[in-house]
C-alpha cells in the first residue's frame, strides 16, 4: 500500500516536472498600472494554480493515508508461527491449567474478565517480539490469547 502512494506522489512529481518543462518565460509587464518587472513565468495550457489546486489535495490526502494507516494498525499484533510454538512450550512447561470460558466468542477485541488469571510473556518471546513487552497472556479454552494492559485481547496464538 505505501509502494501504491509512493508512485502516486512520483506520478505527481512527473505532471509538475512536465509543466515547468513546457512552460516559456517572457519578459514583459504584469500589468499597465505595474513597474516592469522583469523575467515573467507563463505556463501553457493550464496554469501554475490549476495545477497547485490538483496537486496539492493529492499530496496531502497521500500523506495522511501514508501516516495515517501505519498509526491505525499499529495495535494489530501478528504472531508468527515459530513465536506461537514458544507459547505453547512456556504453558507446557509451566503447566498452566486452562480456564474454560463460557462468555462471547474469543477474539480479538474481546475484554477478558479481571479473575482470569494472566502470565507474563517469555523472555525470549519478548526479544523475537519486542511490540509484546507490555503485553501479557491468558489461557483460556486451551487456546493462547494476548491481551493488552486494559485486559483487551490483541492478539490470538495459533
Amino acid at each position: 500500500m505505501i509502494a501504491h502512494l509512493c508512485s502516486i506522489i512520483m506520478r505527481m512529481i512527473k505532471q509538475k516536472e512536465q509543466l515547468l518543462q513546457n512552460a516559456r518565460w517572457t519578459e514583459g509587464l504584469v500589468s499597465l498600472d505595474e513597474p516592469h518587472t522583469g523575467w515573467q513565468f507563463q505556463p501553457h495550457g493550464e496554469g501554475l494554480k490549476g495545477l497547485t489546486m490538483r496537486i496539492l489535495p493529492s499530496l496531502l490526502i497521500a500523506s495522511a493515508l501514508a501516516f495515517g494507516v501505519p498509526a491505525a494498525l499499529a495495535d494489530d499484533i501478528v504472531i508468527v508461527p515459530e513465536i506461537g510454538i514458544k507459547f505453547h512450550d512456556d504453558v507446557k512447561v509451566k503447566k498452566y491449567k486452562s480456564h474454560k470460558w463460557d462468555g462471547d466468542d474469543l477474539a480479538v477485541g474481546v475484554v477478558v474478565p479481571g479473575d482470569v488469571e494472566y502470565y507474563d510473556v517469555p523472555e525470549d518471546v519478548i526479544v523475537a517480539t519486542p511490540a509484546l513487552k507490555s503485553h501479557r497472556y491468558v489461557y483460556l479454552n486451551d487456546h493462547v490469547y494476548i491481551v493488552d494492559g486494559n485486559r483487551r485481547i490483541v492478539a490470538v496464538v495459533k
